[in-house]
């Protein structure tokens, strides 16, 4: 349980595996339910999909967390995957949103063990792929 008191349902987990572990998932959004009690899954997307299809199902003007299996390659190792655990906090959020997502957070973390690293980000050029890839793909 997060120290707001929203806890995580099963699904959360389990589907989170379901993409560690290669499971034909490329990406997962969970949100906080409608009631704030609960983080549940909302969309969990087969692979392929592109970064580009991922940002566009992220709303607006709402927060959410995701996990994106995000596959690059290196001049010494070759092919890459990360898992990437995105906090998205638009500003056009409510303010009682913007609040409860990232107090929830580490909660989500902590349970969704295997993540690669993280990526908070507030708008577009936040989460563009060319941020994605200044970041990571190093």
């Amino acid at each position: 349980m997060a120290v707001t008191g929203i806890i995580l349902q099963d699904e959360v987990t389990s589907v989170f595996n379901e993409l560690k572990l290669g499971h034909g998932l490329q990406y997962v959004i969970y949100r906080i339910t409608p009631n704030l009690k609960e983080v549940e899954v909302e969309k969990k997307v087969p692979a392929p999909a592109t970064w580009e299809q991922f940002v566009a199902d992220l709303p607006r003007d709402d927060c959410r967390y995701a996990v994106y299996d995000y596959q690059f390659q290196t001049e010494t190792d070759g092919d890459r995957n990360k898992l990437i655990f995105v906090l998205w906090t638009p500003e056009t959020a409510k303010i009682k949103s913007k609040m409860l997502y990232p107090a929830t957070k580490e909660a989500m973390k902590r349970a969704l063990v295997g993540i690669g690293t993280e990526l908070q980000a507030t708008d577009e050029a936040e989460i563009s792929l060319d941020a994605v890839k200044e970041k990571f793909a190093k």
